[in-house]
């Protein structure tokens, strides 16, 4: 996280003093997110400018890895994939034709992963007339949908006038839900990159791409 704020801090002064005068206002946008590919996917970020300093933020993500043994140390899967949609209100410090500079962004995000691994599960069985139940190793699924927010504090360059790179940092908070325990979910909730994490925790990371 630290290496990020450090490199936004060399960064600044470039941005101030070595732009090109901004020509004509841009009113979208499209990049990705790399930090989405530690857990095996894809978002793409959509930016619309609503009015003046004010833009929305749309990032669809896409996830999948039919790799098994997947995973991480605390946890392995034999297959999984998942969607998720995060939405975004930036507000810039200042009004520019170009979208960049110091600026705000809030707004909730939500993901679902289909997730299959080798684990037990209760069976009924009959016995000497008696019914009973026993755990049984195999296959199972697990369906986890994770619900929360963000809050970003953010820089944003502008290169030519067209390519940017956008260096972020902020806090969040996420809910995850299974259809496997009762509650909050506890499977694959280990910590901040875990598929099923619930709690809060810290958001960082860079976007690039193109504004038209």
């Amino acid at each position: 996280m630290y290496k990020y704020l450090f490199v936004l801090a060399l960064l600044i002064p470039v941005s101030l003093f070595g732009q090109p005068e901004e020509k004509e206002q841009k009113t979208f946008s499209v990049g990705i997110s790399p930090f989405t590919a530690v857990i095996n996917g894809l978002q793409v970020d959509f930016d619309l400018r609503l009015k003046n300093k004010h833009w929305l933020t749309l990032s669809p993500q896409f996830y999948m890895n039919n790799d098994k043994g997947s995973g991480y140390w605390w946890y392995s899967y034999e297959n999984m994939y998942g969607l998720g949609i995060d939405l975004q209100h930036r507000i810039y410090l200042r009004e520019r034709l170009l979208p960049k500079g110091f600026y705000l962004s809030y707004g909730p995000t939500f993901k679902f992963f289909s997730v299959d691994a080798q684990g037990y599960y209760p069976e009924e069985y009959t016995e000497n007339g008696s019914q009973y139940i026993g755990f049984k190793e195999g296959m199972l699924n697990t369906k986890i949908c994770k619900v929360g927010g963000n809050i970003i504090f953010g820089y944003q360059f502008v290169f030519f006038d067209i390519v940017y790179l956008d260096l972020f940092t902020g806090t969040g908070i996420r809910l995850s839900y299974d259809n496997r325990t009762s509650g909050l979910h506890k499977m694959y909730n280990y910590d901040w990159p875990s598929i099923g994490y619930s709690g809060t925790l810290l958001v960082g990371g860079f976007r690039v791409g193109i504004t038209f």
